[in-house]
This record gives structure tokens, sequence and C-alpha cells, in this order.
């Protein structure tokens, strides 16, 4: 089969990409969920003591798989500035969608993804865990738990990241600045930490094994707090005060989780040939004008159209 010349600068534009990445972070890897709208450019800096990367990306979701970040000596936290457009970011049971001046912390040592939709712009900045680690002891580190441009702490610090890219270096100033690098970790601690709470880790036991039980029953849609808490050994009482700790509730913990796995399938082209309402049925969903409603919320658009705009040509 000759590919076309569109097809062949496509791929040769993900080749450029995926070295850049390598060479810039490592351990990551791409899929391509609009060749068209594909594009990608990544570099590394360094400046003041501080390293990190700008990036520029679109039709594209980037990965950190478990593999990547068992094998790999991931010394960072990724503190992330969404300076234009917009990415959606999750890591373990928390997401995010980016807009412009958001703020959001990922960890290199967990499996993460970012998608990105259309063209964003990002700043990420790469803390050295073992600082962080050391300076934010006795807290809970909150990861793809976005902070809005618009809060008063963020207005302190997103300042101080924008002028250290401005005056970025391709290479060592060779001054060791760890000035700049303190500041910003003790900036942050307040913005993605929280001071740990025993009962809350107890309830954490129970919400990991709750959330490995709702994956595995996803597609069940008799699926219920009762069903989730007679496995645990624990009232459902018990498990909806755990949900409640978190923000969130049973009812919609299921819901976003089953909206992002139609997502996914929606996208998945071995499963093009699936109309909607199947998809939807599959996850769960026992109505199709509900679906098409909740969707909508969640994403922005009907689930057809959302699959017309990300589907991967086979």
């Amino acid at each position: 089969m000759i590919k076309t010349t569109s097809a062949t600068i496509v791929d040769q534009r993900f080749e450029a990409w995926k070295q850049s990445i390598e060479t810039s972070v490592g351990g990551l890897s791409t899929q391509v969920r609009n060749p068209e709208h594909f594009a990608g450019h990544i570099r590394r800096f360094r400046s003041y003591g501080m390293e990190f990367t700008k990036l520029r990306a679109s039709g594209l979701i980037l990965q950190r798989q478990r593999h990547d970040a068992e094998d790999r000596d991931n010394q960072y936290f990724y503190l992330i500035y969404q300076d234009r457009g917009t990415a959606r970011v999750q890591q373990r049971h928390s997401s995010a969608t980016m807009q412009n001046g958001d703020l959001v912390l990922l960890d290199s040592n967990q499996p993460f993804s970012i998608e990105y939709p259309e063209q964003g712009y990002q700043y990420c900045f790469h803390i050295p865990r073992e600082m962080a680690l050391h300076s934010w002891r006795h807290s809970r580190i909150l990861t793809a738990e976005k902070v809005a441009a618009n809060t008063d702490l963020a207005s302190l610090i997103t300042p101080l990241l924008k002028k250290t890219a401005a005056v970025a270096r391709t290479r060592p100033s060779g001054i060791s600045e760890d000035y700049l690098l303190n500041a910003v970790v003790s900036l942050m601690q307040p913005l993605f930490t929280r001071t740990r709470d025993l009962a809350k880790e107890y309830h954490s036991i129970h919400l990991q094994k709750a959330m490995a039980f709702i994956e595995r029953n996803l597609s069940d849609d008799a699926i219920n707090p009762e069903m989730v808490a007679n496995h645990l050994g624990i009232s459902s009482r018990h498990l909806q005060r755990i949900f409640k700790t978190l923000g969130t509730s049973f009812n919609r913990l299921i819901r976003e989780h089953r909206l992002c796995a139609c997502a996914k399938d929606l996208t998945n082209p071995q499963l093009a040939h699936l109309d909607v309402t199947s998809v939807a049925f599959y996850w769960g969903f026992k109505d199709c004008a509900h679906f098409s409603r909740v969707f909508k919320d969640y994403y922005g658009v009907p689930p057809s159209q959302y699959r017309a705009q990300h589907l991967t040509p086979p």
C-alpha cells in the first residue's frame, strides 16, 4: 500500500515528535487521536536553576504507562502551567480540564495521561521529588487536581513561573541558584497539599478497593452502593461518607467513569462499527436521550460529534 503525501508528512512529524519527547522528558508514549490536527513541539530549558519544558500539541494524548513509571528513574513532580488552549489531565482517580492560566501537578512515578484535543500551549516545570517530599512531609499531595487561574494563591506563583520561562536559557547559568526553586516549592504547598488526616487515610484504603471493584463491574447496569459496600464488608452509609469526603457521590462517580469509558470506545477505530447506542448500553446507560444529554454536559459536544472529531481512521 502506497501512502499519500499527507500521510507521509504526518508520519515524519510523528517521528520527529517522538524523538523530541524522548530527549526532553522520556518515558512518555503518544497516541494520535486526530492525524489531520496532529502537531507537536517540545523543548527543554533551564532558567535560574529550574528545569522546564515548553510544549505545543494538538490532536494527541501523552501517556506515562505503568511500566515507564516503574522502570525509569522518575525524580520529579511536574508542575504544569496552561499558557493557552485546553488540555485534559488524568492521574489515579483524579482528572481535570485545564484552560488558560490553570495549574496542575502530576507525579512522574505514577501513570498519567494528558489529552490535547485542540492546540494547547504549556510550560511544565520539573520539581525535584526529594526536595518536594521533604518540604511537604506530613502532607497529602494532590495530583491532577486543577488550581484555577483566578484563585488568589495561583496569582502569586503564576507571575514567577512566567518570568522564569521568559528568561530561559538552553544551558545552565553556571551559578547554583536554588533560591527560586525553594520559593516555588514553598508557594506550591498550599496549592497542592493537604494536612494528612488519619481518618481519611483509613477511608482511602476502602476507596481504593471500591474503585477496583467498580472498574471491574462498570458495565454492569445493576451495580449500586449496596453491592460495593457488601464486597468491602462495610455499610452503604459508610461507603457514601467515603465518597463525600472527596466531594463526590457514588452515582456521580459511576456516571463519570462510564462516560470516560464510552468516550474511549467511541474513538477506538476497532469499535467504529458499533453505533453510539450500542456503546452507551454496554456501559450501563439505559436511555439514549439521557446518555446524550449527560455526555454533552461532560464533554461539551454530543457523542456522535465527539466521535467524528476524535475517531482515528483505521
